[in-house]
């Protein structure tokens, strides 16, 4: 039996209440052949029911049932069974444009080379579509190299897998970094443009809305706003990853560029440090300075004075109205 185009990978935790409407938006899919791996990560609730129902309604389901183990882990599994050509990740409770296969499809016939495909995506809740979002920086193929440093340049989502297509032969054996509970997208897309990078030259944008993301009110960034924990000090960890890579590979700019990137999310943390334990705050401070000892002193203080210009000219348009 031949290999299906797409492999679609969910992971899927305690996800009932929105799993069937995810489902769904693949039966519906104008373009047929691709797999569906639901991976249910230990869920309580009635996940795996849901899954099995569409497994026994439609042959292209498949339903992967392990132990707990995050986000990561079920993903991985995802890929150890995937049999597609080509491999994208649906969280459970977004959904799927029921054209978005179709247009994939298209544009690898149309540029089979390309070593990944990105594409726009619209964000919705309860109350309906919040905003439709496009990238404005991107336009039809793009070099591989180039996308590398958008992942820290460009639009936050940039760094997320979930509006991305990957080919599974060219994800091989990388896996996600089940140890990283934060920015584990960024650094699994990171390794592998850099792991195709020599060879692939090229990723193609596709200007279309083909996700559709749902709004839940929290996010990563809110969390700085409670108290610092180990498991978010991984965000820190995978920076510094990606640090690490750039650097074997003499990429002095792009390390600047990451350790820029990062800089925010130290500052937002820096913030809260008082509500976390001793562990927490020396295992912070440490990545934070593994990090920072990268980019030269006077370049830390051009940072901070663009922070402080920034912070003036608010107060002063705020005083003005």
């Amino acid at each position: 039996m031949a290999s299906p185009k797409f492999t679609v990978i969910i992971p899927a935790y305690n996800a009932g209440k929105y799993l069937d409407e995810c489902l769904e938006s693949l039966v519906s899919q104008s373009f047929k052949d691709f797999e569906v791996i639901v991976v249910d990560d230990g869920s309580t609730d009635r996940t795996a029911v849901l899954g099995r129902k569409y497994t026994e309604l439609d042959n292209r389901f498949r339903l992967v049932e392990k132990d707990n183990g995050g986000v990561s882990s079920a993903r991985n599994s995802g890929i150890d069974n995937a049999k597609g050509e080509w491999v994208l990740f649906v969280d459970a409770d977004d959904v799927l444009v029921n054209t978005a296969l179709e247009v994939l499809n298209s544009s690898i016939n149309s540029t089979s080379s390309a070593g990944m495909y990105i594409w726009g995506w619209e964000e919705f809740s309860k109350t309906g579509i919040i905003s439709k979002k496009l990238y404005s920086c991107l336009s039809g193929t793009v070099a591989t190299m180039d996308i590398r440093k958008r992942l820290f340049t460009g639009d936050p989502y940039m760094g997320y897998v979930w509006n991305k297509l990957f080919r599974r032969d060219l994800i091989y054996d990388l896996r996600f970094d089940v140890n990283i509970k934060y920015n584990e997208d960024r650094l699994f897309i990171f390794e592998y443009l850099t792991r195709i990078e020599e060879n692939i030259k090229y990723c193609k944008y596709i200007d279309q809305v083909l996700y559709r993301y749902r709004i839940h009110g929290n996010s990563v960034m809110s969390q700085f706003n409670k108290s610092v924990s180990l498991n978010l000090l991984t965000d820190l960890e995978a920076f510094c990853r990606m640090t690490e890579i750039a650097d074997d590979r003499c990429e002095k700019n792009l390390v600047r560029t990451i350790v820029r990137a990062a800089w925010g999310n130290i500052r937002g943390m820096r913030k809260h440090l008082g509500e976390s334990d001793d562990s927490v705050v020396a295992r912070f401070e440490k990545l934070s300075n593994l990090l920072l000892s990268q980019v030269p002193a006077y370049i830390r203080l051009i940072w901070l004075g663009r922070v402080a210009v920034g912070k003036l000219l608010r107060l002063i348009v705020k005083r003005k109205k």
